[in-house]
């Protein structure tokens, strides 16, 4: 006799045990001595519960050779096309050498200019005995405004002092003030460009003319100030100390502020004048000023012109890089459709678990019967296991096969367009180092 079936049911048990009607017929059996004791035979109850699970798993079998075929189907709508970058990347490549080409002109100007200017300055440099290199401001707009502001503080820093002079108020003194202090720094002025730039040349005769301009400057301007605080202090009552002389009156304290303020802006005017349109040396800084403007422009065209060569590359690296893109979209989608075929191909494998299990279970539950209604001893075959059911076969096999082939040209497309974008960076790279070092 089998052993006795003591898995405790489940409700497809239940409902297979109902439908195939498996206690009643095992009993009918046993009580007709079916199959006999010595027979081989499988019992005619067992066959049927075989028959109808073995149709069961036939439709699983069914269900997963669908989902294969639509797999397969899908597969080949979202197959993307092979990418071949390197013809992209080869007419990005002519592009660049075209627009190469149309730079080299404007380069080569832009360059002569540049050197023909330093070659001047080098010339100046070499006849003039200069050995550095010229010292220009950082901004003259700098050097004006501080020239500005010292005769505005001279202006404010005056006018009350000519305030109990001018008889038309404070108003009056600050116009006045003013105009003094923008005379004082002119002077100064003048007296550093023409006068203190022209004492350093290299020539006696422009030394002597800077030292007429200098001592010009520095009369004007003494005569200036002088005059300005004799005019305040005068008909003003001195000390009997300091009655005697001619410039008593300019021992009094206004006269001293007057005279301070008027020497400290033309001193700092003058200084200016030397050093805010360029180096001390005349026409030093001019020329370096030219040199420099030439280069900054050869610098500028060429960053324009490394515009102008990615620009011609941009629309072939972005070619590329859509058609990348769109290969990655599509190896997505094929994913996607493979994760959801699996998922389902998984439910199959489980529903064909579960009817192996109730298979077995109903096979020993129908022998069990069997045996309980049998008169004489059950055959021996009930102690053998029961026939199998059929295996199911994975129906993405060949759409997975399908899919890593998908998955190898996805990785094969990444590294042509890397390389292929390599190779047209590079070719921008030597495209720009030949205009930085061959345009002539």
């Amino acid at each position: 006799m089998g052993a006795l079936n003591t898995q405790k049911p489940t409700a497809q048990h239940d409902q297979w045990e109902r439908r195939l009607q498996v206690r009643r017929r095992a009993r009918q059996d046993g009580a007709a001595e079916q199959p006999p004791t010595g027979s081989a035979a499988i019992a005619p109850g067992q066959a049927e519960i075989h028959a109808a699970f073995a149709q069961a798993v036939a439709g699983l079998e069914a269900q997963g050779a669908a989902i294969g075929a639509r797999l397969e189907r899908d597969f080949r709508r979202l197959t993307p096309a092979p990418i071949d970058p390197d013809p992209i990347a080869a007419r990005a490549l002519i592009d660049v050498r075209q627009a190469e080409s149309r730079a080299l002109p404007a380069l080569n100007r832009a360059r002569l200019a540049a050197e023909s200017a330093r070659a001047e300055v080098e010339t100046f440099k070499a006849a003039e005995g200069r050995k550095g290199g010229a010292k220009l401001p950082d901004s003259p707009l700098l050097g004006i405004g501080l020239v500005m502001g010292l005769i505005a503080i001279e202006a404010i820093a005056s006018a009350p002092v000519f305030a109990g002079k001018e008889g038309g108020g404070l108003i009056s003194a600050y116009f006045f003030a003013l105009t003094v202090s923008g005379l004082n720094a002119g002077a100064g002025f003048l007296g550093g460009f023409f006068g203190v730039r022209y004492t350093r040349h290299r020539l006696a005769q422009m030394k002597l003319l800077g030292g007429f301009a200098l001592l010009g400057a520095v009369v004007v301007g003494a005569a200036l100030n002088l005059f300005v605080a004799q005019w305040r202090t005068s008909g003003e009552a001195v000390s009997a100390a300091d009655a005697s002389g001619p410039f008593a009156a300019l021992l009094s304290a206004p006269s001293v502020v007057l005279l301070m303020l008027g020497g400290i802006v033309f001193i700092l005017s003058m200084y200016k004048g030397a050093t805010l349109f360029g180096d001390e040396y005349p026409d030093f800084g001019k020329l370096e000023r030219q040199a420099r403007g030439h280069e900054e422009a050869f610098d500028d065209a060429l960053q324009e012109t490394r515009e102008d060569l990615d620009h011609a590359a941009a629309p072939h690296l972005k070619a590329i890089d859509d058609k990348l893109a769109a290969h990655r979209a599509a190896f997505a989608a094929m994913q996607a459709a493979f994760n959801e075929a699996a998922d389902q191909w998984l439910d199959l494998e489980s529903a064909h678990r579960a009817l192996d299990r109730t298979y077995a279970s109903l096979i020993a539950l129908y022998r069990q019967e069997n045996s309980l209604n049998r008169r004489t001893p059950a055959p021996q075959s009930f102690s053998a296991p029961p026939a199998p059911l059929a295996p199911m076969l994975d129906p993405l096999i060949g759409p997975g096969a399908h899919f890593e082939n998908a998955k190898q040209e996805l990785t094969a497309a990444e590294r042509a367009a890397a390389a292929a974008i390599e190779r047209l960076a590079a070719g921008l790279d030597t495209s720009f180092r030949n205009l930085q070092g061959h345009a002539s």
